[in-house]
């Protein structure tokens, strides 16, 4: 996540000397080409030897790429915001560079000026975003969330109810969770409610994973019932009673919010 400052404030100085944050964007995004170009070029530097004296044939391709990815950089853009082959971005995921990780933008507002959802510089910055990579800008201010967190529940409450807001923490942790391809699904028994994350797009037998590898190896079923289902009808009894309660296979793509018991034979998975 990036955040910048846009509130103008005597007492909190800034390193630059006055208030920009489009320049301060502009720095972040500078300093961090640099940082990843140091790691790529003495990657370039190690396989220019091998590729040269004839080492290994097949570091050839991976130093073709390394020389695209260090072209991209020298021009100041970001790794995830320039055009990649399925080859080049299973090479790319190994190296973990900076500026090929998905970001936000946090635009630190002043309570006033949060409560009013008004800022000279959120339209500079949404034009600057949306002109640099495209992703999630996020208003928000921290002297707000600070005060809630010296307030008692009913006290934020009544607070947010007189002054028509909330807390903007949830949406930035659900966003995040968007942002790095992450959902979550619950498991329930009589006296616990878990909650499990995994990657999206992943399937039944890889979320039992996450709770223990022998309930992968071996995952008989998942019973899933649909966040909004149980949402409307609000207990599990319910939802299976109306039909909401679904058996799920090996092929079976887990959903954001999914309530899943899963089914597994102990002994295929190790247990005796």
């Amino acid at each position: 996540m990036h955040m910048v400052r846009c509130f103008d404030e005597a007492d909190v100085t800034h390193v630059e000397g006055e208030l920009d944050p489009v320049r301060d964007l502009e720095i972040i995004f500078h300093e961090l080409c640099l940082k990843d170009l140091q790691i790529v070029n003495g990657l370039v530097a190690k396989l220019e030897v091998v590729v040269k004296r004839g080492m290994d044939k097949t570091k050839v391709g991976d130093l073709e790429i390394m020389y695209k990815i260090k072209e991209n950089l020298e021009a100041g853009k970001q790794i995830r915001c320039c055009q990649w082959s399925n080859k080049e971005i299973d090479f790319l995921n190994t190296m973990q560079l900076l500026t090929a990780k998905p970001a936000i933008f946090l635009c630190n507002m002043s309570e006033r000026d949060f409560l009013r959802q008004r800022n000279k510089w959120l339209p500079k910055i949404k034009e600057w975003v949306d002109g640099q990579t495209g992703e999630l800008m996020i208003p928000f201010s921290a002297e707000v969330e600070s005060n809630f967190l010296h307030m008692g529940a009913d006290e934020a409450e009544e607070w947010c109810t007189a002054n028509k807001t909330k807390s903007i923490v949830p949406r930035i942790i659900t966003e995040a969770y968007h942002a790095i391809n992450l959902c979550h699904y619950f498991t329930a028994g009589a006296d616990e409610v878990k909650c499990w994350t995994l990657q999206k797009h992943s399937k039944a037998p890889q979320a039992a994973g996450c709770i223990h590898t022998d309930m992968e190896k071996g995952f008989i079923c998942a019973e899933v019932i649909h966040w909004a289902d149980f949402d409307a009808l609000e207990s599990e009894p319910k939802c299976r009673d109306e039909g909401k309660q679904h058996q799920m296979g090996r092929t079976y793509e887990v959903e954001d919010g999914d309530i899943i018991f899963f089914k597994f034979n102990a002994a295929k998975g190790g247990k005796k």
